[in-house]
């Protein structure tokens, strides 16, 4: 997403409490993090419309936008190759999570365990 405040249904800002929440440990961003303020108002659309999570934090190295400080904290290990610390028991070829291999299975050795 664009730097900005971002629009939406309710809530004050976050402002350094989303960076504090983010486990940065700091009042103020770190150089080269983004920092979304949230946004009041808003508002507008159908009833039946789904409300959007505003997204307050951002990867410090490509920009992504996460709404919680799991998310940022889980997207931080792509970063690390280091990280990759699941294997494919089939083929040897690694992954951030766990999940990833299960999904790899089933795609590429579905007859495998």
């Amino acid at each position: 997403g664009a730097l900005g405040v971002c629009g939406g249904g309710g809530g004050g800002g976050a402002g350094a409490a989303a960076v504090v929440a983010a486990g940065f440990g700091v009042a103020t961003p770190p150089a080269g993090l983004a920092v979304f303020t949230g946004g009041g108002g808003g508002g507008g659309g159908s009833v039946a419309s789904r409300p959007r999570k505003v997204k307050h934090l951002q990867c410090p190295i490509c920009l992504k936008s996460f709404s919680n400080q799991w998310g940022v904290t889980r997207h931080m290990r792509r970063h690390d190759k280091s990280k990759m610390t699941h294997s494919c028991p089939v083929c040897k070829k690694k992954f951030y999570e766990r999940y990833e291999v299960k999904k790899h299975m089933r795609k590429h050795h579905p007859n495998a365990v």
